[in-house]
């Protein structure tokens, strides 16, 4: 043993019980009265609501702990007011498996801020380089575009790796450190006690199914908003420049083209397109809302994405395939395997949904 090592649990084996066979600390805290714990402002009939300072209390003592020992807490209460103590417990637990969800609620919105930005610097990546092809400004204007799409992508590499991973050490503090969590009287009765902490199945939240779905449409989404943004910036060319495009195209094919039949064409290829796009755009968001659990924008829009996306996937497959292109090998790819993973997130988040409203109709029956 360092050291270092040794003199820090000498110090902790001063305020707290240190078992150093079965590398258990015990964090005894005391209240004069039970009603220390409750927080008064939430009022219930049947429950007890625990204090927010209570609660980080108990993180702020857990944190100081080498992460080799687990933790049991023991609340030891001289008084507690006629309050059964079991029950105490039983909202302490409660309100500890919150504050996991909270946690994990907050990871999702960081993952999905971190893609957000992502796709904004990449956005502006191709913005600027078009707007610099096109004329539109000069060198200065370049380069400011060009840090500010590189400040967004390192936002979105600071929040991604930085902060989610911040979130993924908190909300494993409760859950994995703490063995045991136990209310005591003032004679160092055991009154109540709980060994689940570490191992509630409810704590799990999502099974691994949910989670690769979520995951899936959380990449899907990102990756059609970006490929409908991208291409809608693509069409700037198409609209700007119809001079120069008649003439490449009669460079290239050898035959003339007249301005109002290219406007024509322009209208209506550029009103597919941005159909397409626009429908493209909204699917992707509707995957992101899933991912968040705020689910789609209605039912009905799901499916029609869904079938949007199908076809955009079937077409995509076909043309890989009937006409390669190594120009276009990684767009292909990628376009491909986003469509796939949208539509398996999709229809399995769609039974996970249909198969957990039938459980939760039944529990309802139950209790009725």
């Amino acid at each position: 043993m360092r050291k270092e090592y040794y003199r820090e649990m000498k110090v902790i084996g001063k305020y707290y019980d240190v078992d150093e066979t079965n590398k258990i600390v015990t964090i005894n805290l005391h209240y004069g009265n039970a009603s220390e714990l409750i927080d008064n402002t939430i009022k219930s009939e049947n429950n007890y609501a625990i204090s927010d300072e209570v609660m980080e209390n108990i993180e702020n003592k857990v944190k100081k702990i080498p992460l080799v020992y687990k933790v049991r807490i023991n609340l030891s209460i001289d008084d507690y007011e006629e309050l059964d103590p079991k029950k105490l417990l039983e909202n302490i637990n409660d309100f500890l498996e919150l504050n996991h969800y909270n946690l994990e609620r907050e990871k999702s919105y960081n993952r999905l801020t971190a893609i957000l930005l992502l796709v904004v610097g990449l956005s502006l990546i191709v913005f600027n380089v078009t707007a610099k092809n096109q004329g539109w400004y000069q060198d200065i204007a370049f380069e400011i575009f060009d840090i500010m799409s590189w400040v967004f992508i390192w936002e979105a590499t600071t929040v991604a790796f930085l902060r989610t991973s911040e979130l993924n050490v908190n909300s494993h503090k409760i859950r994995i450190r703490i063995c045991e969590f136990i209310l005591s009287d003032k004679l160092g009765e055991i009154l109540a006690s709980e060994t689940s902490f570490g191992d509630n199945e409810n704590w799990e939240g999502s099974k691994r199914i949910e989670k690769f779905a979520r995951f899936s449409l959380l990449f899907s989404g990102a990756a059609l908003i970006a490929s409908a943004v991208v291409s809608l910036i693509g069409l700037i060319p198409y609209f700007s420049s119809a001079q120069a495009n008649i003439q490449e195209f009669e460079l290239k094919t050898g035959e003339h083209i007249s301005e109002s039949t290219y406007i024509l064409f322009v209208i209506i290829y550029g009103a597919l397109s941005i159909t397409i796009y626009i429908a493209t755009l909204f699917a992707g968001i509707s995957a992101l809302s899933t991912y968040i659990g705020r689910g789609p924008f209605r039912k009905k829009l799901s499916y029609v994405f869904m079938g949007i996306v199908f076809i955009m996937f079937a077409l995509e497959i076909s043309s890989f395939i009937l006409v390669p292109s190594s120009q276009k090998v990684l767009t292909s790819i990628l376009l491909i395997f986003s469509g796939f993973c949208y539509l398996v997130g999709k229809i399995v988040m769609i039974v996970i949904n249909k198969k957990e409203e039938k459980e939760i109709e039944r529990i309802e029956r139950n209790e009725e």
